[in-house]
């Protein structure tokens, strides 16, 4: 009995889908003609060649076009977009491809849409082109305007004991695709009247979550320096504070000070001509005086009880660490591709390097847990 329940449905279903392909097949027009019942932008164009379509649509649909014009917004700031601007215009050869493909009885999918559209004309808006170059360089100027950088989470020491953990901050930027898909819409559906588009924009985690830094809540070790006053040397020092300052190394983990502060030469780095120590009569090189933090670092770094992966010594007569009664036995000598700065974690829980230059002060502190 099951059995021939089950042969019962087979055939039936069999039946249901020879019926809607051959139902499929008697409508279609065939060869490289457009489907029964398909309209563009409300213009009938079934049964017709591509190339008959085309130059129907030109004439008809697209007089249709104008100059629209979408006003972007973002809280009280706004930008005016008109898309003859950018060549917005329709693309009728794109259209009526993808039609062709898309209208191929190769599935059951297919099929029944083709069926479907018999009972009832379906209307689909033309495909669009437009200058790429030009609309992505308008969208990268408000993107530059509406920009919020995300924020890493942060510790701060503010005394003896007293570490706080500040939390991160989410940035945003503006989500071109979406973006251009507003566009697109607002392109198919004007009817005379500015439109208003509230900016889409996509939201950027930071780095380091404040989740991150759970843990972390005692002074490992703390270096001091007082740097001899020289503009551009301070100026290179500042830039290196700024990007060693919040440095995560987790357990098991490689610190690297040339991957941290990256090719000081590169133009764009920002670091100034400066001697790397004063008064020895040695000629100035971009990113002068960084080793000053390097050195700073390598010496709490050793009181931290922290690893020396890599070191390069200061040969000089005159030591970086001028305060240490070991004077060059703790400098340590970075130049980007050659001598590096590498420290190894190898506790049980990771550390944060925070590093700060206030009037000349240079201030290196390491931070980790009190549980080993």
């Amino acid at each position: 009995m099951l059995a021939r329940i089950v042969l019962v449905t087979l055939i039936t279903f069999f039946q249901l889908v020879f019926s809607v392909f051959a139902s499929a097949f008697c409508i279609m027009p065939g060869g490289s003609k457009i489907p029964y019942g398909l309209n563009v932008n409300g213009q009938n164009i079934g049964g017709l060649e591509k190339a008959e379509a085309e130059e129907l649509l030109t004439s008809t649909v697209g007089r249709q076009q104008s100059d629209v014009r979408i006003i972007l917004m973002e809280g009280k700031r706004r930008w005016i977009f008109n898309s003859q601007k950018f060549d917005f215009t329709y693309d009728f050869d794109k259209t009526l491809t993808e039609i062709i493909d898309n209208s191929r009885p190769t599935n059951l999918q297919n099929v029944v849409t083709l069926v479907q559209m018999q009972a009832r004309n379906k209307d689909i808006n033309p495909s669009l082109s437009w200058n790429q170059e030009a609309l992505t360089a308008y969208l990268d100027n408000i993107n530059k305007l509406t920009y919020k950088p995300p924020r890493n989470a942060r510790l701060e020491y503010r005394s003896p004991g007293e570490i706080v953990s500040l939390k991160e901050e989410m940035g945003e930027e503006l989500d071109y695709d979406a973006v251009k898909q507003k566009l697109i819409e607002g392109i198919h559906s004007y009817n005379k009247e500015d439109m208003v588009v509230e900016l889409p924009k996509k939201v950027i985690a930071p780095d380091v979550l404040v989740s991150d830094l759970t843990g972390i809540d005692k002074e490992l070790s703390e270096y001091t320096a007082y740097l001899p006053s020289h503009r551009n040397r301070t100026h290179n020092i500042n830039l290196a504070v700024k990007a060693v300052d919040q440095t995560i190394i987790g357990p098991g983990e490689i610190f690297s000070f040339n991957a941290v502060i990256g090719d000081v030469n590169m133009v764009q780095s920002g670091y100034l001509l400066a001697p790397d120590l004063i008064d020895i009569g040695l000629p100035d090189k971009v990113g002068g005086g960084i080793s000053h933090l390097a050195s700073a670092l390598y010496a709490a770094a050793l009181t931290a009880n922290l690893e020396i992966a890599e070191r390069a010594p200061n040969f000089s007569e005159k030591p970086f660490l001028e305060e240490l009664p070991e004077g060059a036995d703790r400098d340590a000598v970075v130049a980007y591709g050659s001598s590096d700065l590498k420290i190894r974690n190898d506790l049980a829980h990771s550390v944060v390097i925070t590093s700060s230059l206030r009037n000349d002060v240079l201030t290196v502190r390491i931070l980790g847990s009190s549980v080993n």
